[in-house]
């Protein structure tokens, strides 16, 4: 994927280290970077966080963010980040939180994502509407985690 391949880079080149907090994607935004050779140069590690109660213990996402927002809100992916980044002590991380269907919807619909992100200390994140199979939920949104990010770094000038 060319999108793992030029965060792999920019990652090197920065001195940079990613770790991943994943949901719904289930560890395959994580595979996009480790099926890269060398790619344990900047992975530091990731996990999935596919309970709640996973994503309080793991990563310190506060109970009230998910009882009033839910674990697919903007707030939680954004806690998520912030969590995995102090965990792992990395420079960047990518947090992705989202219904991949073909159940589970509450008032959101099958297909809404969110990404968080944590780059030296800054906070940021976004939401899609993804439409199609389990699958293809789940492997777009892989895959739009990078692409999100690598755009944001290239607005921020990094």
């Amino acid at each position: 994927m060319k999108e793992g391949k030029i965060l792999y880079e920019w990652l090197l080149k920065n001195n940079f280290t990613i770790t991943f907090a994943e949901s719904c994607t289930g560890g395959l935004a994580s595979h996009l970077l480790t099926n890269i050779p060398g790619a344990s140069r900047v992975f530091n590690f990731s996990v999935v966080t596919y309970a709640n109660e996973a994503k309080t213990a793991f990563l310190g996402v506060d109970e009230q963010i998910l009882t009033t927002q839910g674990a697919v809100s903007k707030a939680c992916v954004e806690a998520m980040a912030q969590g995995i980044a102090k965990v792992a002590k990395s420079n960047l991380s990518i947090a992705i939180s989202g219904l991949a269907g073909p159940t589970g919807a509450t008032s959101k619909p099958i297909g809404l994502v969110y990404f968080g992100y944590y780059l030296n200390g800054q906070v940021f994140s976004t939401d899609h509407q993804f439409h199609g199979s389990r699958r293809h939920i789940q492997r777009s949104s892989a895959k739009f985690s990078y692409y999100y990010l690598i755009k944001e770094i290239i607005k921020l000038k990094i």
